[in-house]
């Protein structure tokens, strides 16, 4: 599983960035990220895990934004 072996930060920008996923004014959460190695994710892990990726992306200068919770997910939306 990817999410194993690099670091968060790593993978984001790899995913977010690099490959044109989604376009501006799409609201997405971490498993839309991820996609099927979300899945592998050991479940008591995926709230510190979205806390990692919110002050990744609160402390950087990326083009996403927090956009609110949907469903009890935190969802984000590109600036």
């Amino acid at each position: 599983v990817i999410l194993s072996y690099i670091s968060l930060e790593v993978y984001t920008n790899f995913r977010i960035l690099s490959i044109d996923l989604f376009s501006p004014e799409d609201t997405f959460t971490l498993s839309d990220i991820y996609g099927e190695d979300w899945e592998y994710l050991d479940k008591r892990f995926s709230p510190l895990f979205g806390r990692r990726f919110f002050d990744y992306i609160s402390n950087n200068n990326l083009p996403i934004k927090y956009y609110g919770m949907v469903n009890r997910r935190a969802t984000y939306i590109l600036k």
